[in-house]
Order: C-alpha cells, then sequence, then structure tokens
C-alpha cells in the first residue's frame, strides 16, 4: 500500500493552463500522464482536447496512459499526439521480482 488515493483525469483547463505555463518557461514538448492500466473509452474527448489544447500552444505533445485498445491508438494519432511512452519495466526474467499486478505479456 503506497497511501495514495486515486484521483479522477485532471481537467483539460487546468492541465493547459499548465501547459501555458510550461510554454511560458521554454518548453517546446508537453507530456502528460495517467496511472492507471487503460484509459476507459469515456475518458477519450477530455484526453483528445488535452492532446488539441496543447497542439494549438504550438508545443509537441506526449501521453503516457497505460495500455491501449487499437481505436484508441487511432484516435490519439488523428488527434495529433506525436510521441506516446510505454514502459518497458525490465527484462522479462526479473519482471516478476519487479512487478506483481500484472504478467510481462500483459504490459
Amino acid at each position: 500500500d503506497t497511501g495514495l488515493q486515486a484521483s479522477k483525469l485532471m481537467e483539460v483547463e487546468k492541465v493547459l493552463a499548465e501547459a501555458r505555463k510550461a510554454k511560458e518557461a521554454g518548453a517546446t514538448r508537453y507530456c502528460m500522464g495517467a496511472a492507471w492500466r487503460e484509459p476507459k473509452d469515456r475518458d477519450m474527448d477530455m484526453i483528445c482536447a488535452m492532446i488539441e489544447g496543447v497542439k494549438e500552444m504550438g508545443m509537441e505533445t506526449c501521453m503516457t496512459l497505460g495500455m491501449l485498445s487499437g481505436q484508441q491508438v487511432h484516435r490519439l494519432a488523428q488527434t495529433g499526439l506525436d510521441y506516446y511512452n510505454h514502459n518497458v519495466d525490465t527484462s522479462e526474467e526479473y519482471y516478476p521480482n519487479v512487478i506483481s499486478t500484472r504478467t510481462y505479456q500483459d504490459r
């Protein structure tokens, strides 16, 4: 138990306000992430609005959202997502020593 509590996806305007601060500080790419296994389809409209808003600021976008369905991948690409980060935690042999919530093949 990490002691952390789950929270909902941030509101689009709050994410974009933080992206504006990053741009004003000189950022050219804005990365967004969520600590979940996979995004729900109901969240995709908000996620895509975040991408669109950051792109409108002239920055590249990257995300890490967990496992994606083919339809979600297509939607993110159509929205203009520039980069997707997928964490490869460790080697297959050592994986059970690091991660207990899923299998190596489940990544």
